[in-house]
């Protein structure tokens, strides 16, 4: 539990700090970092229940997507004021570098395994951003029909 609350300490701070090198305003800030907790923290979750990494990632993702779009429209700011930084901590930047790592040290059977996650966890990300995205938009649409209407 310490281990999970120091992971999501960590996710704030450094994707707080990224908001601040891409200039976020000051309003904004706290909400991109709590994006980041929120994303990470769904992942933790669901990975105590699955083994999963595609579901995993895709629920992180999702939760970041749908926080995103959410808080845009609450604060009348673009959504990627809170996805990109959401999405940070989800990036499986470890994944990659171990599979690179077994190919330069030419261990296929690592570097497929490994190369394997990495995969999942991108496909996972970029499912759990469209699915949310495009449901959003249908969504809208609908609303804006229904007031033509």
């Amino acid at each position: 539990m310490k281990e999970v609350l120091m992971e999501l300490l960590g996710a704030y701070i450094c994707c707080t700090g990224f908001a601040v090198i891409f200039r976020t305003k000051k309003k904004r800030l706290f909400l991109s970092g709590i994006s980041a907790v929120v994303g990470w923290a769904v992942c933790c979750m669901v990975e105590v229940h699955t083994d999963s990494i595609f579901t995993i990632y895709f629920m992180g993702a999702a939760t970041v997507t749908l926080f995103s779009e959410i808080m845009a429209r609450v604060t009348k700011a673009p959504a990627t004021v809170y996805l990109i930084p959401g999405l940070l901590p989800l990036v499986p930047g470890g994944s990659l570098y171990y599979t690179t790592h077994a190919l330069v040290m030419g261990d296929e059977a690592g570097a497929a395994l490994h190369g394997n996650n990495t995969a999942l966890a991108a496909l996972g990300i970029a499912f759990g951003l469209v699915v949310v995205s495009v449901i959003i938009h249908y969504y809208n649409e609908f609303k804006l029909r229904k007031k033509v209407a």
